[in-house]
């Protein structure tokens, strides 16, 4: 133990090597090796041993933090967190494993065991929760809130997940937004969507997607530019992979593209709050604004079809149509 210029030093080894001022060294090979950098503490075994650049102001707390470490304002807690963190600035990593692999990354924050564990040169992203972000490596801009959140992801950016399990098997999706457990949990390669709800958007590579509530969008696959609102709406996505689709209520589905679908067997009202029929508007009236269309009548047995029109003198018109 010996206190020179500024440095302490505790611990065999400890701080040799070492150049600066006001930096304290504490446990075997703690600081071995250094550098010249200032106001530096290195604590737990080999912590900081290879930290030989010319940028100061990193903490290491635990046996192998920061181990080579040459940037600085890092902030590890916890063993091997940022061990192997070579010219990467301004990241706290705390938790044993977290950020172990993190090297050219700059201004990372992982908090909780393993979290961040594989990030290489990711930047500017934010790990909360066991395993959180485990696997991603180039990502930037990634924000995973909860237990195993985004484990799966390597270089997607600017996503956000939040709840144990969502966006685990991410990859390399972007821009995506994942509320609720296990919420986006096969998403892979899709960007720019939005799911809230328990496995919400649970199965899907399509992009643009919008599903809310617990199953919404469960099955969807490359499906985009969908949207479904309601407990377990959207459950037919995946059969047809559509587009442009909209279902609104719980357990509606659409079965074809650029189609909406409003509540299950429920009856349609506008301007009144107890419509007495599938559709019934009150206080105004329906304009069909295209020169030649009509209203499609059906007759009972569903097979003739008359179109309701009227010419150009205003004449009613029916016209025998294929029934659709």
């Amino acid at each position: 133990m010996n206190s020179i210029g500024g440095v302490l030093r505790v611990g065999l080894g400890a701080g040799i090597g070492a150049g600066g001022g006001q930096n304290t060294f504490i446990g075997s090979n703690a600081g071995d090796n250094a550098g010249t950098s200032d106001n530096n503490t290195f604590v737990g075994y080999q912590s900081g041993r290879l930290a030989n650049g010319s940028a100061g102001g990193n903490s290491f707390f635990g046996a192998f933090t920061g181990n080579g470490t040459k940037s600085g304002f890092n902030s590890f807690f916890g063993a091997r967190s940022g061990e192997r963190t070579t010219t990467g600035g301004r990241n706290s990593f705390f938790g044993a494993g977290s950020g172990t692999n993190n090297t050219i990354g700059d201004a990372n924050s992982s908090f909780g065991y393993n979290s961040g564990f594989s990030n290489v040169g990711g930047f500017e992203n934010s790990f909360f929760g066991v395993s959180a972000g485990f696997s991603n490596t180039n990502g930037g801009k990634n924000s995973f809130f909860g237990t195993g959140s985004g484990g799966g992801t390597t270089d997607g950016s600017s996503n956000a997940f939040f709840g144990s399990g969502a966006g685990t098997g991410n990859v390399s999706g972007s821009s995506n937004s994942f509320f609720g457990a296990l919420a986006g949990f096969n998403s892979n390669s899709g960007g720019i969507n939005s799911f809230f709800g328990f496995r919400a958007g649970f199965n899907t590579t399509g992009t643009g997607n919008v599903f809310v509530g617990s199953l919404a969008g469960e099955v969807n696959t490359t499906g985009s530019d969908n949207t479904a609102i309601g407990n377990n709406a959207g459950s037919a996505f995946g059969l047809t992979n559509l587009t442009n689709a909209t279902s609104v209520g719980a357990n509606t589905s659409a079965t074809q593209s650029d189609s909406v679908i409003l509540g299950s067997n429920a009856s349609v009202g506008i301007g009144t709050t107890a419509p007495k029929a599938k559709l019934e508007i009150t206080g105004g009236n329906i304009l069909i604004g295209s020169p030649g269309q009509g209203i499609i009548l059906k007759s009972p047995n569903g097979a003739t079809c008359r179109l309701f029109s009227i010419d150009n003198a205003g004449a009613m018109v029916l016209t025998a149509i294929v029934c659709p």
